[in-house]
């Protein structure tokens, strides 16, 4: 690696640690996200037929729990949020 490489991979390295990896703020949302995961897990681990026909090729061929896997693995952030909120938020209480 050039010294050049090296120093902006230190530099994104050491941002990445400091602001995000080590930031408490981010580590104190972290108990969110798992919920919101598990929360879109459930639904569809008991609703398979709301996956789409691609994921429900998967659950026949690699079992139901790898395709929802696959499903969840595969959405942002952003999408996965969005999802929590179709699935579980009564539309009254969601603030856009």
């Amino acid at each position: 690696m050039s010294p050049q490489a090296a120093f902006v991979f230190d530099s994104f390295y050491s941002f990445m640690f400091e602001s995000v990896y080590r930031n408490m703020k981010a580590k104190s949302e972290e108990k969110k996200v798992f919920g919101i995961i598990e929360g879109i897990f459930g639904y569809y681990f008991a609703n398979p037929d709301m996956l789409s026909e691609d994921y429900r090729q998967i659950a026949a061929k690699d079992g139901l729990r790898r395709a929802v896997s696959d499903y969840i693995s595969g959405m942002t952030d952003k999408y996965a949020i969005h999802t929590y909120e179709k699935l579980f938020i009564p539309e009254a209480w969601q603030v856009r």
